[in-house]
């Protein structure tokens, strides 16, 4: 199963906050066509954001949003070798996922599959330190969990 794809995955963020880092990764999908605006998306994971942090923990952030914005199940991953505050701590590996409100299902799969997959210190290692989009893909799509 292809959680993520190299078309989503942005090696290095050029942003170093978390506004930045989450509109930079919503050009991504909106680059693709995977989500119709930005705003829309933006608005609403900012929204989730100053109601709880998504922070969640070992450098990990998942910001997320349901919304028309998308029809599925979308995601974007990026690296910040600075680190990007969400809530006061420090990420290094941004997870965005976008969904539309029917999805629920595969919305909360994949979060779980998320949290999963970082649960694994050698999974955040090997992510936060790959020499290239490709070995990002390959270490997320093969880890078993």
């Amino acid at each position: 199963m292809e959680i993520i794809s190299h078309e989503t995955v942005i090696y290095r963020l050029r942003s170093t906050t978390r506004s930045g880092v989450i509109r930079e990764l919503l050009s991504k999908l909106k680059g693709y066509g995977h989500i119709k605006t930005i705003k829309d998306a933006y608005v609403a994971i900012m929204q989730r954001e100053h109601e709880s942090s998504t922070y969640v923990g070992k450098g990990i952030a998942i910001p997320h949003a349901k919304g028309y914005f998308a029809n599925r199940v979308f995601c974007a991953l990026g690296i910040s070798g600075k680190g990007v505050n969400f809530g006061g701590e420090c990420a290094y590996i941004v997870v965005l996922m976008v969904s539309s409100p029917e999805q629920t299902r595969d919305y909360i799969k994949y979060l779980t599959l998320f949290a999963k997959i970082f649960s694994r210190n050698d999974v955040i290692h090997g992510v936060k330190y790959a020499n290239n989009t490709k070995d990002i893909v390959n270490i997320i799509n093969n880890t078993k969990v």
